[in-house]
This record gives structure tokens, C-alpha cells and sequence, in this order.
């Protein structure tokens, strides 16, 4: 070791006894340390000036995490899901081929987005044409007991 070395360390050791001594606590010290290198950063002509974030600011940062982002994941999150095929149609009708011509189908699992598959209702089978002539008009009534007027239907006791 040369007495460089020697001197550097005896040094450090007395400034750990003189530390232990004092009782000063190793966050104090560091806490010291900052102190000292901001003054001497200010007295050189360095001068950091610290922004304050506004009130409407903060406001707008929160307004922005708490809401607009999450959004915005949800809805790349369904577009992701969409890409790759992910679920099943949700239509009343779907597109189908019957005897080679262009058609709209019943969707099985269309009351599956209202009931859990095992005791999913079914409608009755059905398909259309999908091209219709120009004085055709098509009315869809949806939902069978409602349709038929239950629980008031016309074939009650009282008419």
C-alpha cells in the first residue's frame, strides 16, 4: 500500500469514528451531501429553476389516467380480439349458402349473449333470401310469447 493510500484510508477511517461519534445517520449525511453540491452548482452559475405542476393540470393528468387511458386499452383490446376471431357472430341472422344462392340464416348462438349455452333458447330455423325486389318489404318481429301478445293473447278467457 503506498502512503497515499494509507493516508486516504486513515482519513476515511477517522471520518466514520468522527461520524459514529456525532451520531449523525447515513441519510443526514447524504442529505448533507445534495445540500453542499446544489450550493456549489448555485455559487458556479448553475441555476435549475423547478417547474410546480398547476392545479388544472394535475386535474387533467388524473382526468387522463383514470379514464382515457383505460379506454383506449379496452378498445385496442377489442379490436386486437376482433382481428384475430376471437368469440362468436352476434347477429340475429347470419350469411349463408342455400342451393347456391346468397341467403340469411337463424344464428344459434345468438341468445347466447343473454343466457349461458346450456339453457340457451333457440328460434326456429329460418332462412331469406339476401337480395329482395324493389317492392318487397321485410318487417321482423322479434321475441315469440311478446309477439303473440302473452300473457294477454287473444286466445284467453276473456275474449
Amino acid at each position: 500500500m503506498s502512503a497515499k493510500n494509507r493516508k486516504r484510508r486513515k482519513n476515511h477511517l477517522n471520518t466514520k469514528r468522527a461520524v459514529e461519534l456525532r451520531g449523525i445517520s447515513k441519510h443526514q449525511q447524504t442529505k448533507k451531501r445534495v445540500y453542499k453540491l446544489f450550493r456549489s452548482k448555485q455559487k458556479a452559475g448553475h441555476h435549475e429553476t423547478r417547474t410546480s405542476i398547476t392545479h388544472w393540470r394535475l386535474w387533467m393528468f388524473r382526468f387522463v389516467a383514470l379514464t382515457i387511458i383505460p379506454i383506449f386499452l379496452f378498445l385496442l383490446l377489442e379490436i386486437t380480439l376482433q382481428v384475430i376471431g376471437y368469440g362468436f357472430p352476434t347477429n340475429m341472422f347470419i350469411k349463408c349458402k342455400l342451393n347456391d344462392t346468397d341467403s340469411y340464416c337463424n344464428n344459434i348462438r345468438y341468445t347466447w349473449r343473454f343466457f349461458p349455452p346450456n339453457i340457451a333458447r333457440m328460434a326456429n330455423p329460418f332462412a331469406f333470401s339476401s337480395s329482395k325486389s324493389k317492392d318487397t318489404y321485410r318487417i321482423f318481429i322479434l321475441g315469440a310469447s311478446a309477439a303473440a301478445g302473452i300473457p294477454t293473447a287473444i286466445s284467453s278467457d276473456k275474449f
